[in-house]
């Protein structure tokens, strides 16, 4: 296959710099939303002809290099014992706390069918642009069971962590097994790569995070790369983590925008990464007109080019696109940023 994206992966691209974004389908596109307003969001995640259309959606409007299945990371979970609702508030799940963690099951990847079968109809529909796949970290899926939702602190899962590390480690385990198995299981439906979402895992320190998750996290890891696929690593507010992350040997770390990308690349080639980079765009700037929105999306790609990391760098925003995005000022960015090594 033929791709800038899986080239700048593998660190050999030398055509224009790719660029895809987190959420591109969905949340801000008229067309979407009216998928939206006809089905809930449990029949959107869990209908294969609705994935597909939705993941088609922002590639009928741009040249993006890659396409991205639409699922939720908190769609396992409803096989394990913790399924949410969801609502214009967010995830909510009716059951939150220690006690869900305590008694969550491994995964049964066979329950997952619909989603393997979307991806097959998204890969006959896009052709030879790959498609990307993705999981929710272990620690950020204990934080949606144990908070119930989204939160300001996370304090509740850090207190189960603190006060119970045995028990808290065997959920970790459980969900890192069933991650890893159901990432291989994506790979094997047909995605060409994926992204291992761990939104949440900054809340902690280095020692904690070292201690606590990066042994599951290796776990995880080790058993999707069975499924033969690049793995994309995603987490904010995470840069007090970087150096930690690079431990993971994943093929790509995706970069928040609170930090610069050029001293990124450095500190991490530092400490021996050997990966690709993604990201680093505040999803603030895609809300702009391209006006304004043009000094952020190039101050990204200065950095990248003074760290010498363009044949090995994916465009990207450093969380997703949200719900004021402009498609206008989308559009002129893809343009812009393919544009930028001719």
């Amino acid at each position: 296959m033929k791709s800038t994206f899986l080239n700048a992966i593998n660190q050999c691209n030398e055509e224009h710099i790719p660029v895809w974004f987190m959420r591109q389908a969905g949340r801000y596109l008229p067309e979407y939303m009216e998928l939206k307003d006809k089905h809930s969001f449990k029949t959107r995640t869990h209908t294969p002809d609705l994935m597909t259309e939705i993941s088609l959606q922002p590639l009928r409007r741009y040249p993006l290099d890659a396409a991205i299945m639409f699922s939720d990371i908190l769609t396992p979970l409803e096989f394990m014992g913790a399924e949410f609702d969801f609502s214009s508030g967010g995830p909510k799940l009716q059951n939150a706390g220690e006690s869900t963690l305590r008694n969550i099951q491994p995964l049964n990847t066979d329950d997952m069918a619909f989603v393997y079968e979307g991806i097959g109809k998204i890969k006959e529909q896009i052709g030879e642009k790959p498609l990307i796949g993705f999981v929710g970290a272990p620690f950020t899926l204990a934080s949606y069971i144990v908070e119930g939702g989204t939160s300001k602190e996370f304090s509740k899962v850090k207190h189960f962590l603190f006060s119970n590390e045995k028990e808290f480690s065997k959920a970790m385990q459980t969900l890192a097994s069933s991650v890893g198995h159901y990432l291989k299981a994506q790979m094997q439906a047909g995605v060409d790569a994926v992204q291992i979402f761990d939104s949440w895992v900054g809340f902690l320190n280095q020692d904690m995070y070292e201690k606590h998750i990066l042994p599951h996290m290796q776990e995880l890891i080790g058993i999707a790369r069975e499924g033969g696929k690049p793995i994309i690593l995603y987490s904010q507010p995470s840069s007090h983590l970087l150096t930690s992350f690079a431990k993971l040997q994943t093929d790509a770390i995706s970069i928040d925008w609170r930090v610069r990308l050029d001293e990124v690349a450095e500190t991490l080639d530092k400490v021996g990464y050997k990966g690709s980079f993604q990201g680093n765009l505040d999803p603030v700037a895609t809300t702009l007109n391209w006006e304004d929105a043009k000094f952020y999306v190039e101050d990204v790609l200065s950095r990248a080019k003074k760290a010498n990391i363009l044949n090995r760098y994916i465009f990207n925003v450093g969380h997703g696109v949200i719900p004021t995005t402009k498609f206008e000022t989308i559009e002129k960015i893809v343009e812009h940023v393919h544009s930028f090594r001719n």
